[in-house]
């Protein structure tokens, strides 16, 4: 079943591959891997050894090539790039709203932006709001992104102890559920919580916490920012 689940998302991937996300590809490098990890187990179902390397793998790679991305951004690692974002994408308005930034700059930022995309005027004439409070989280955005993320991927490659697997389950909890409640990519949020359910972590102890973490996710999904302008 696995086989032909991966075959189909391969094939829908493929037509729209320009265009696809970035998790749409990693859900189809997992289902591939539930797949092998199949195969190789027989009957008895897939091998959660396996299927803990691959997602440890899936892991490391998604979190180390997310930080060599960024890092090698100026836009991003000065703090630029959440700056523009926290101003102009409507997604997260709500948060620019609890920093201080008015309904009536906010609305103005995106009319720009709107007419900009539309070849109006020039772009000089978009003046972003000066606002030091999203200027200081647009850093701290920024600089937790890169170490929690860092973190993720060395202890996802190398956590062998009890104390650091516990370690890659906590950051891990924590960067889902802090980063999906204010980006709701909630896709990519889902594909690293059945990370966590597949790496194996002893006492087991982890598990109801990624399955309540999928929960959660659901929640995020109630339009809470529709309270907000945009």
């Amino acid at each position: 079943m696995w086989l032909l689940v991966s075959s189909i998302l391969t094939g829908g991937l493929l037509s729209n591959w320009l265009f696809a996300d970035n998790h749409q590809y990693l859900i189809v490098y997992w289902c591939w891997s539930i797949a092998i990890a199949l195969a190789l187990s027989g009957h008895s179902g897939p091998s959660s050894w396996l299927l803990d390397k691959q997602a440890r793998a899936l892991l490391a790679i998604t979190m180390f090539g997310s930080v060599i991305q960024k890092s090698a951004s100026t836009d991003y690692l000065s703090g630029d790039f959440f700056e523009f974002t926290l101003l102009t994408d409507h997604r997260f308005a709500f948060l620019s709203s609890m920093l201080g930034v008015t309904d009536f700059e906010l609305r103005t930022v995106w009319q720009g932006v709107e007419e900009l995309q539309q070849g109006v005027f020039d772009p000089k004439e978009i003046s972003l709001p000066a606002n030091a409070n999203v200027r200081t989280a647009a850093l701290v955005i920024t600089y937790w992104n890169l170490v929690i993320q860092t973190l993720i991927g060395a202890l996802a490659l190398f956590a062998i102890r009890r104390m650091l697997l516990k370690s890659l389950s906590a950051l891990l909890l924590l960067f889902v559920a802090t980063t999906y409640f204010f980006a709701p990519v909630f896709g990519f949020g889902w594909l690293l919580c059945v990370w966590g359910l597949s790496i194996h972590n002893p006492g087991g102890k982890h598990r109801p916490l990624f399955l309540a973490l999928i929960g959660l996710l659901l929640l995020y999904q109630i339009p809470f920012r529709e309270l907000f302008p945009g």
